[in-house]
């Protein structure tokens, strides 16, 4: 071996060995390692595939195996235990009959949700008294090992997520007005509602923020939040274009704003769509929103039912 490949090959074993030890320190602070996953009588498979089902409805078990890499006997039997304790409902799938498509049922619903309450709590816990430079450090370097690993051969830099900076913000207005109002046949009137929405952002310091996504100088995407009362953030101006659409980018983009309206102290959160939106609706629909509210009515030129949705941040 020449003294180049050498230094190659140490440098490689040397990332090896340094990922193994953020695995040894981070399991062990969020508690990996314990048999009863935060204290919650699951263990993490268990609570894995609580969340997975949370995400997604009408999976099947194969899927869960493929997704999750795990032994089918292994899921077949945590699946068995969880029909018996009514987390689960079974039924025969509309594409195929052969196949079980699985969802949580409302009890189901009820555990996931306090399991998810932990683990945010958990995690809040880890870092609350790390200073701020050091919490935007750790999540930067979080997206940094999805970003890595999640990349796939041929797929181009990862998407970056960023705040907006000038120029962003008519971008985002100009693709509304030709991309969304294409798709729904809507005229300029969505286009100008937008314009007013994002006209209004940087008017609450501290209470609203707003993301940009990126790859390679490319804005792929957007999200805001802006208040609507003391208690109550608002949900804005979600969009991802055709090409980033299937990635998760519009989940990361949505957890972006449930994570900041928490921090910011918003009691709930809301947002508005329409009831044909549905990537967006099953993004919202996983995350945690509810539909509280739907009215037909004529709006931007077409005839729509529009939705509100809301959140509950925290008691």
């Amino acid at each position: 071996m020449n003294q180049e490949a050498a230094v190659h090959n140490s440098e490689f074993h040397a990332t090896v060995e340094a990922i193994r030890r953020f695995n040894r320190l981070y399991t062990r602070r969020i508690g990996v390692l314990q048999r009863d996953h935060l204290g919650s009588g699951w263990s993490l498979t268990e609570a894995r595939i609580l969340f997975e089902l949370s995400q997604r409805s009408g999976m099947t078990a194969s899927e869960l195996c493929e997704d999750l890499g795990l032994d089918q006997g292994y899921v077949s039997r945590i699946l068995s235990a969880f029909e018996k304790k009514g987390l689960i409902a079974r039924r025969v799938s509309p594409e195929d009959g052969r196949a079980q498509v699985i969802a949580l049922t409302a009890a189901g619903r009820k555990t996931y949700a306090a399991l998810d309450r932990k683990a945010h709590a958990a995690i809040a816990a880890l870092i609350q008294d790390t200073p701020e430079e050091g919490r935007r450090a750790l999540a930067a370097a979080a997206l940094t090992f999805e970003r890595v690993l999640e990349a796939r051969p041929g797929s181009g830099n990862p998407i970056v997520i960023r705040d907006p900076v000038p120029g962003d913000l008519g971008w985002v207005i100009h693709r509304h007005g030709v991309l969304i109002c294409r798709e729904f046949g809507w005229d300029i009137g969505f286009e100008a509602k937008v314009a007013e929405i994002l006209g209004a952002f940087g008017s609450h310091p501290g209470r609203e923020r707003g993301w940009i996504a990126e790859r390679d100088g490319e804005i792929l995407g957007s999200i805001f939040v802006m208040p609507d009362d003391e208690e109550t953030a608002r949900l804005r101006v979600l969009y991802v274009e055709p090409k980033a659409r299937g990635t998760g980018l519009g989940r990361r983009l949505v957890d972006l704003c449930i994570a900041f309206a928490r921090e910011a102290g918003y009691r709930r959160m809301v947002l508005w769509t329409h009831d044909f939106q549905k990537p967006a609706r099953r993004i919202y629909q996983a995350a945690g929103f509810k539909l509280v509210a739907s009215q037909p009515h004529r709006n931007f030129g077409v005839d729509v039912v529009s939705e509100t949705w809301e959140m509950a941040l925290r008691a």
